[in-house]
């Protein structure tokens, strides 16, 4: 088992779920899991995420601004793991989620399998508008013999490029790295006029740069369906996402 410590990360914005957030997280004993020598085993880390200053916001368009904001915010919270840590993994979350009630024992198994399986990336929250099983082109994943597993009905599956979400994520450390050194401000403004880049959005990015990539299923973490958007076929697709993965003992 791994007995490492694994930081994990909080996107809230301004910091303004920060104390909900890890008020979650004591519910469901993420805070007082520890290692032998009693440090925390999950130190949890708010990053307040990024605002866009002036000049930025008026050189793209505005329809951009969240979404370049979003990604900055997901970046810094890469970056404070890479440049603060040595450690093997990292996990990165947004504030506005439901917990399920065993996520600190599953974290266990999932960061084993995730060292069995030698991932760069294991999606643990995301968008999922119905039963995995109905979609051709998530095939299950075994894990190799001997090493933890989840308990039924929990399992690994590939995705394809139009899995959304960054809910919650596992990142390894070379993979975290890498996505510092791709995903630049130069980056951002070269999507502005080649078309053929993956847009500087956390959706189309953090999640699918890599091949040595999986997702659990059922979810462990839910968006809250509390969506706000200027776009109504997106929100009710967020709040059928939130139907499909929600039961009433999440935090």
């Amino acid at each position: 088992m791994n007995t490492r410590q694994v930081p994990l990360y909080v996107l809230s914005y301004q910091d303004r779920k920060g104390h909900e957030i890890l008020q979650k997280f004591h519910r469901v004993g993420l805070m007082n899991r520890c290692l032998w020598n009693g440090e925390p085993r999950y130190p949890v880390h708010v990053c307040t995420g990024v605002s866009l200053d002036k000049s930025l916001r008026e050189t793209i368009p505005e329809n951009l601004h969240k979404t370049w904001s979003v990604m900055l915010g997901h970046l810094q919270m890469i970056q404070r793991f890479v440049e603060t840590t040595r450690n093997d993994w990292g996990i990165f979350c947004e504030d506005d989620i439901l917990i399920h009630p065993r996520l600190v024992e599953y974290l266990e198994h999932i960061l084993d399998d995730s060292d069995s399986m030698n991932l760069d990336v294991l999606c643990v929250g995301y968008l999922c508008e119905n039963p995995i099983e109905t979609y051709c082109n998530f095939p299950e994943i075994r894990v190799p013999s001997g090493q933890n597993a989840l308990p039924s009905p929990y399992h690994y599956r590939e995705y394809p490029d139009d899995l959304w979400g960054c809910q919650m994520y596992v990142l390894s450390r070379s993979y975290a790295a890498r996505l510092l050194e791709k995903y630049t401000m130069a980056y951002a403004h070269r999507t502005l006029v080649d078309k053929g880049l993956a847009p500087f959005s956390a959706d189309w990015t953090l999640t699918k740069d890599s091949s040595r990539r999986a997702l659990l299923y059922p979810l462990l973490v839910v968006e809250d369906g509390k969506n706000k958007s200027r776009h109504e076929a997106q929100d009710d697709a967020h709040t059928r996402c939130f139907h499909r993965s929600y039961s009433d003992s999440m935090v």
